[in-house]
């Protein structure tokens, strides 16, 4: 990805820090979203400013690291698992691309999304509804973990 980014935006350290700025300002708007699930807009806001004042999220968008792209990954596999269990009528197939690209690019970008994988793999074991959607959801994962 920083490849792609040093194409456009060029091969200076500005400009590849702003790669990790950008993905750390999009992981506040994806905490915001993630959090406005709830239906309360007070508990979205409060989401997007704690998420913006937390010191390792402030730290990792100044490296040019993955760290900050790990972080905006989380929140998107996270609100695609909720959307697509608790919905009540099927996802697009956007919405299925969207689980599956991400849940990938999460395992790509850091080992450690292996653990927030697994996280919701339990929960979806454990207190998702066993319907259809269940096992359409097992199998995007499923697909996201070989791929």
């Amino acid at each position: 990805l920083l490849n792609i980014w040093q194409k456009f935006a060029g091969r200076h350290l500005f400009s590849e820090g702003l790669l990790s700025i950008f993905c750390g300002i999009h992981s506040i708007a994806g905490a915001c979203r993630l959090a406005s699930i709830s239906g309360n807009r007070d508990i979205a806001t409060v989401a997007a400013i704690l998420t913006a004042f937390v010191a390792y999220l402030i730290f990792y968008a100044q490296l040019v690291r993955m760290y900050s792209l790990l972080s905006l990954l989380v929140a998107i596999v996270a609100w695609a698992y909720w959307k697509a269990i608790s919905t009540a009528k099927a996802p697009s197939a956007w919405g299925w691309a969207l689980l599956v690209v991400s849940s990938a690019a999460l395992i790509y970008v850091h080992y450690y999304g292996i653990i927030v994988l697994a996280a919701i793999g339990l929960y979806h074991m454990l207190f998702a509804a066993k319907d259809k959607r269940w096992l359409q959801v097992c199998a995007a994962m499923i697909v996201a973990g070989l791929a």
